[in-house]
């Protein structure tokens, strides 16, 4: 059913998120955006929302089916926010500016069209997570004295 394929791959998701302080933040992100959904008054089924809580891209992916967003226009804007969400990181962590990042926001912008096509034509057994530097970085950080982000 569709739910539990929905189910399947937010459990999926998560099982990507190696570390507690990546997996913490998936579920938190998901939790507040299903704030969002709710109450934006979108028609879902509790059963949906109740698994959406536990990711994001799973609650991002339950607002794009309420709003009838199709899935490329999901996945641009998936991936858009991605790239702004850490360019905003950099702004605090790095000294560029905010011009800067937009440079970088929009040089990273024009590859994802050329990334959704290549991840659309990965079959399912193929999906998995590789960001090896990611997942060491993340142990180092959660277990770090002083820490200025979650993630």
């Amino acid at each position: 059913s569709d739910l539990r394929e929905f189910e399947f791959w937010t459990n999926k998701t998560l099982a990507f998120r190696n570390t507690k302080e990546l997996r913490d933040e998936e579920i938190n992100k998901g939790k507040a955006l299903v704030r969002v959904i709710k109450s934006l008054k979108l028609e879902n089924s509790s059963s949906y929302l109740e698994i959406a809580n536990k990711s994001y891209l799973s609650a991002f992916a339950l607002f794009s089916r309420s709003k009838k967003i199709s899935l490329n226009q999901m996945l641009e804007s998936y991936c858009f926010s991605y790239i702004e969400s850490q360019c905003i990181a950099a702004i605090k962590l790095v000294p560029i500016g905010q011009t800067d990042a937009w440079q970088i926001i929009d040089e990273f912008s024009n590859l994802i069209d050329e990334q959704i096509q290549t991840a659309l034509s990965v079959d399912d057994f193929h999906i998995g997570s590789g960001l090896v530097n990611l997942s060491i970085l993340s142990v180092l950080h959660e277990t770090q004295y002083s820490r200025i982000f979650r993630s």
